[in-house]
């Protein structure tokens, strides 16, 4: 059902006759340029018994460069049986979507129309050599052949990465490690201990319940029963909080199944949380890790059938839908500017040396065959083992020997 909206209707300006001009578009941007200026002049010339005949002569201030003809002529079209207003809208800058305007602001009738006009220019000598002028600069090539001596590198791919900066300042920052109170020292020991005598329990968990546990942060998340029989093992169930079922999409209930260790012996480490801007490979290279404690329960979590059932058969009917939604949105590629496709294979070779196709592709979004024509001009392709099928750069555009070159020379002096 389409929704409707009312808005009000300023009529102040009724009725004003309106003359309705079409006027060419090189004409039209020279007066949007002199905007606050008179742009020219019209002169109505009336003959008894004739139509009128209407001219306009552009100002100087319009044509201060030169490029458009100086008069034109006006001519009348019939309106026959049509009735033709204008409406107006305020002017809310080019931030504002069509649809936000024409729903929620005010409009104006200005007027009816009485005139339809159109607005030609006069075929003259002046005329006749603004478009000679204009034909033979559409005629000129927009590219140039020019001899060179050497191959010209227009874009240089760096050997020095933001990560190796990165570390090399970090590094530099701390410096080293000072010696702390000898008390300070000894607690932490000890709290450290005390974690390693912990006894744990290592639970695989559905993903689907993971992340309900997940979006109920400083919320009860449900029960654990556990149910002892002599000479059997326990039985464990899990059974979830209200609060975890708000909204319907889970299984209330899950039996955990225990899986023998053998001769395993697990340990459980932890790391502090630096959100997520901070890059893994950092976080284990320059963090402190905590010994949690040992594993003594190896143990997994598993939905009751009837309710998995029901939940699976809803989870693949959304995927379907999500899927052809997709598929539908993305549509086909459309290609690119090729210096823009270009700066996007450098920056991809800037982390790697080899790539093939489909990596490519992905990087840059570009249809094959487009993608394989700039590849043509920029990599060679390899057709021998050990990169098998993988395109590289070509060696005259290759800067990481050079630049290492000159990082020694530079050492040295």
């Amino acid at each position: 059902m389409s929704q409707q909206s009312k808005m009000d209707l300023d009529i102040t300006n009724c009725s004003r006759g309106l003359w309705l001009v079409k006027v060419p578009k090189y004409l039209g941007d020279k007066w949007a340029d002199c905007a606050g200026h008179d742009v020219g002049k019209l002169k109505i010339t009336k003959v008894p018994g004739k139509p009128p005949t209407i001219t306009f002569k552009s100002s100087e201030h319009t044509l201060k460069d030169g490029k458009i003809p100086r008069e034109h002529k006006v001519i009348y079209h019939s309106l026959k049986e049509m009735t033709l207003g204008v409406l107006s809208e305020p002017d809310l800058g080019s931030s504002s979507s069509d649809a936000a305007v024409s729903e929620t602001q005010q409009l104006s009738f200005e007027g009816q129309v009485i005139h339809k006009l159109e607005c030609q220019p006069v075929v003259d000598d002046y005329y006749i050599n603004q478009k000679r002028e204009a034909v033979k600069k559409a005629a000129q090539s927009l590219h140039t052949v020019k001899l060179i001596d050497r191959p010209l590198n227009g874009y240089k791919p760096i050997s020095h990465h933001k990560h190796n900066v990165y570390l090399e300042q970090k590094k530099k920052a701390e410096g080293k490690t000072i010696r702390d109170d000898k008390d300070k020292v000894m607690e932490l020991l000890f709290a450290a201990f005390e974690k390693h005598h912990r006894g744990l329990w290592l639970v695989k968990v559905p993903k689907y319940l993971g992340d309900k546990w997940a979006d109920c942060a400083g919320h009860d998340v449900g029960k654990l029963k556990i149910t002892k029989v002599p000479g059997k093992h326990p039985t464990i169930t899990f059974k979830s909080s209200e609060h975890t079922l708000k909204d319907g999409k889970i299984p209330r209930e899950h039996k955990v199944i225990s899986h023998c260790l053998k001769e395993m012996t697990l340990g459980v480490l932890s790391e502090p949380d630096l959100g997520s801007s901070s890059s893994d490979a950092a976080v284990s290279e320059t963090q402190q890790l905590s010994f949690e404690g040992q594993v003594i329960h190896k143990l997994e979590c598993q939905p009751v059938v009837d309710d998995y059932i029901n939940q699976k058969r809803e989870a693949v009917k959304k995927a379907a839908q999500s899927l052809h939604t997709k598929k539908k949105a993305e549509g086909k590629t459309i290609r690119d500017d090729k210096d823009k496709v270009m700066e996007l294979l450098f920056a991809a070779f800037e982390k790697h040396q080899y790539y093939n196709i489909k990596d490519l592709h992905k990087i840059t979004r570009q249809p094959i065959t487009y993608l394989k024509e700039i590849l043509k001009d920029l990599c060679n392709y390899n057709v021998k083992n050990p990169h098998k099928n993988m395109w590289e750069l070509k060696p005259e555009y290759r800067h990481y020997k050079l630049a290492e070159k000159a990082v020694e020379n530079s050492m040295y002096d």
